[in-house]
């Protein structure tokens, strides 16, 4: 394998060694990976954690209708020679990577190469399995176009950016300091799960839970992870107070889901009507470290600048990155230079203004 790309490989274990749950990280982890291994397109697959929780699935340069047509139509792409992600996690006999390498023939002429892969404008896939304890938890996937092919090193490179990747999904936890982007985006519902009224805002982010992987039955109906609310509201005792909620990782970020009734809740109703608020929440660590990388700071010096921003002492910080007085000094120096800054206050108020402007964005 040919060493080259140190700086983004250390990127690429900064990012997956943060902490931070997978779907989250997922842009900057599959931004990293395609100019590691260049590429057209990259695909981020994980399968349900639980029952109440979708699977993850995006594809970062595919039409919205190719990515719905995979969510929402699976018995399209369950031919004979239909690999996908599937296959990928499970087949018999498959290898943990590049198994595309060698494809039969008729797979160029099944569903998936024909509306999913061809229709993204893509030919050549490179694949690998990813394992937690053992146990497979979804798939990476990368493509391009009609040209240059995937070969035995990329096939190596894949197997060490997984390793990344398993790393990140053993050891994540929930952020904190999260921001609320969009507010109280509204849906209106049947207690049978028929749509009566969406918001702009709400189906924007109803399309986000789809297009991850939520099967929606019909545009007309909620996706299961919110019917699965509905049933909860259904037992929960109203004098509690307390309101069915879930917390959905998706693809950079957060959707907060909140349920209640609309209307009184009374033993001669037929039909009640739900009400859902959903927030979009994007995690002040990913605006925070997405800034730092941005300012062309080393992974060591990320890391260096997130420690001084939580006011850790000069030997603490020495202590917790294994370097030395000499190296510390060079790393500081290094941070306010390509920050245009000063002192560890200009640090704050520098980064804190950045991560401002990249949350107002989102």
């Amino acid at each position: 394998m040919v060493k080259k790309h140190t700086r983004k490989w250390e990127r690429l274990k900064l990012w997956t060694c943060a902490g931070l749950d997978m779907p989250v990280i997922a842009p900057e982890v599959l931004r990293l990976l395609t100019e590691i291994i260049p590429a057209d397109a990259a695909l981020l697959y994980l399968d349900a954690t639980d029952a109440n929780t979708p699977p993850f699935f995006y594809h970062t340069d595919s039409p919205d209708a190719v990515r719905a047509l995979f969510a929402n139509e699976p018995q399209l792409f369950r031919g004979a020679h239909d690999y996908n992600v599937g296959h990928v996690m499970h087949a018999t006999g498959w290898a943990k990577a590049g198994n595309f390498l060698t494809i039969p023939r008729a797979y160029f002429a099944s569903n998936t190469y024909q509306l999913l892969v061809r229709a993204s404008g893509h030919h050549h896939t490179l694949d690998v399995r990813l394992e937690v304890g053992g146990k497979p938890v979804g798939a990476l996937m990368l493509f391009r176009a009609s040209g240059l092919a995937f070969d035995a090193d990329d096939v190596e490179n894949i197997m060490r950016a997984a390793r990344y990747v398993e790393h990140g999904l053993s050891h994540s936890a929930q952020t904190q300091g999260d921001v609320w982007t969009q507010r109280d985006a509204m849906i209106v519902a049947s207690e049978d799960g028929r749509l009566l009224h969406l918001s702009t805002q709400a189906a924007d982010l109803l399309k986000q839970i789809s297009l991850m992987g939520s099967v929606m039955t019909s545009s007309q109906h909620l996706p299961p992870v919110m019917q699965t609310l509905v049933r909860q509201l259904r037992v929960s005792p109203v004098q509690s107070g307390a309101l069915p909620e879930r917390r959905i990782p998706v693809y950079g970020g957060y959707l907060h889901l909140r349920a209640y009734w609309l209307n009184a809740v009374d033993a001669q109703a037929t039909q009640r009507m739900v009400g859902f608020s959903i927030n979009k929440i994007y995690p002040k660590q990913v605006a925070i470290m997405s800034v730092l990388c941005d300012a062309d700071l080393t992974p060591r010096e990320v890391s260096m600048a997130q420690l001084l921003m939580q006011h850790y002492a000069g030997s603490e910080i020495r202590a917790q990155l294994g370097v030395s007085e000499a190296v510390y000094r060079d790393c500081v120096r290094a941070i306010y230079t390509k920050l245009g800054i000063n002192n560890q206050r200009d640090l704050h108020g520098r980064v804190g203004g950045l991560v401002e402007a990249r949350i107002m964005a989102h």
